[in-house]
């Protein structure tokens, strides 16, 4: 998900500039937050998103395969 201004095309919208200003002050290009609003990590790259999503995983006991066929499921309808 993306977080911008009104007219940016993004998928959130925000009214002013608190996300980017804390983005910026963080140095954060990525952003994984838990489903309870909390920040679960941050990363400045691709590689270090990856390597956060990867430790996420491992202490959650998830593997990928666990993870790839959760969210084929979801994409998946069953009539």
């Amino acid at each position: 998900m993306s977080v911008g201004p009104d007219g940016s095309g993004f998928d959130v919208i925000t009214t002013d500039t608190i996300y980017e200003d804390w983005a910026r002050d963080t140095g954060a290009q990525y952003v994984v937050v838990r489903p309870d609003f909390y920040v679960a990590a941050t990363a400045t790259s691709t590689q270090q998103l990856a390597a956060c999503l990867d430790t996420i995983m491992s202490r959650l006991r998830i593997t990928a395969e666990d993870a790839a066929g959760h969210l084929l499921k979801s994409f998946v309808r069953s009539d």
